[in-house]
Formats: C-alpha cells, structure tokens, sequence
C-alpha cells in the first residue's frame, strides 16, 4: 500500500488552497468577458482565454499620445471642446473592448444609430455598409472599393468606422494623429488595446493600426452630434481627404 507522504499531502493542500481562491477571481472575470456581448472573438470559454491571457498580455498603454505627436503628418479635420466628467470605466480585455460606465438610454442609443446610418447615405459616392470584418457582429462603414484608399485604410481593411449597437454603443474609428492627440487629450477616448501591436498579424491575419480608436459612447444629444463629427473626419482621413457631410 501507497502511503501519503508530508510532501505529497503540503502539495495537495496548497492546490486546494490556490483553486479556493483562483477559482472565484477566473470566475468573476469570464463573466465580465460575457458581459461585454458579442464582438471579434468567440463569447465562450476560448475566446476569453484568448482575450483575457494571450491579447491581455499584448495590450498596449492606452492613453498616452507620445507616438502621434512624433508623426509628420499634421493634418486634422476636428477641434472637439473637452468632455464633461471622468472617462467610463472600460474593461480589462482588449478583445472585444467596451465601456462598463456612463451608457447611454435608449433615446441616445436610437438616435447614434440613426445619424451614424445617415453618414453613409449622404457619402455613398464615398462610403458603403458591411458587417464588420473587425467585430464581426456589427454593421460598419467601409471606403468603397473605387475609391482611393489612404495606406492606414488598406491594411485596417477598408472598414472606417463602426458602432457596438449590440452593446455599450460606443464607437471604433481610426483617425489621424492629430486627430487622435485631441480625441485622447480632450477625454472623448483612448486607443485601442491592441492599436499598433504587429504580432497580431501572426492571429488574424492584420493589425490594428495605431490610430485605431475606441470612442465613448456619446450620453446625450449634443455629444451624439459630436461623435458624427469624429466619424466624418474619420471618413475623410481613411479616404485621403475627401470631403464628406
């Protein structure tokens, strides 16, 4: 007969123990991972695994605007006043990335939605309406295929912009440098954690740009008319300056 040693039985006690307190902290987190609905990675126990352990540990600083402010291209198409009140509370996994706080009712989240689908009505000469090759799960505004597309608008797929209308109704977009110094600077939004980061071409296949943005969803009218602004000038950065309503 086997008898347990002092060894065997301390080894067993401390995986007990971490399991008792592990078990809880994994818990809490995977249920956060669901709550954010669906978006880029599978909502099941691989895409959190992948989002919460391998894209967690590839997550960039999300405010800083050291690496913009070093670019040469100067140009910008925005000047937002600052926003009112603290940044929401955003989530800690990069994929897909949601704001926990400050969300909008249902009048607001009815009315982006509305203004943001008129944008590519008024610019169809420009702009056309696809699912989302980003999130997956999401109606997005591309540059159309017969029009000239910037470098940054080439590798982020030709897709400018998108709302998470299954979700927080926040906003994706990418920007140019400029643009995104005032859009982080004056509290509208932060990077995206995975903005910038190469090696995510060895997992799907592209990378994110630099300039790729997560705005927060707008909490009222006025901030909804100031959201389509950071839309349009989204549009006319992908689109290498074409000018659009």
């Amino acid at each position: 007969m086997i008898t347990p040693t002092t060894t065997t039985i301390g080894g067993t006690v401390i995986l007990v123990g971490l399991a008792s307190l592990l078990g809880p902290v994994l818990w809490r987190d995977y249920t956060l991972f669901l709550s954010y609905g669906p978006g880029g990675l599978p909502q099941n126990a691989l895409g959190w695994i992948v989002s919460g352990g391998l894209l967690r540990l590839m997550s960039v600083e999300m405010l800083s605007t050291a690496q913009y402010e070093k670019s040469s291209d100067k140009r910008s198409w925005i000047s937002p006043p600052p926003r009112a009140g603290l940044r929401p509370q955003v989530g800690s996994h990069p994929v897909p990335q949601r704001q926990l706080a400050q969300l909008p009712d249902e009048e607001v989240m009815a009315t982006l939605i509305q203004e943001f689908d008129q944008i590519t009505v008024q610019n169809q000469e420009i702009v056309e309406r696809r699912e989302s090759v980003l999130e997956t799960h999401a109606s997005a505004t591309f540059l159309r295929n017969d029009v000239p597309a910037s470098s940054i608008a080439q590798g982020m797929l030709r897709e400018i912009s998108h709302v998470h209308s299954s979700g927080d109704h926040s906003i994706h977009l990418t920007l140019s440098p400029q643009d995104c110094i005032k859009v982080i600077d004056a509290g509208w939004g932060q990077r995206h954690g995975l903005a910038g980061v190469e090696n995510l071409k060895y997992l799907a296949g592209f990378a994110l740009s630099d300039q790729y943005i997560l705005l927060y969803a707008p909490r009222d009218i006025a901030e909804v008319k100031t959201a389509m602004k950071f839309v349009q000038a989204s549009i006319n950065y992908m689109s290498d300056s074409q000018t659009v309503e």
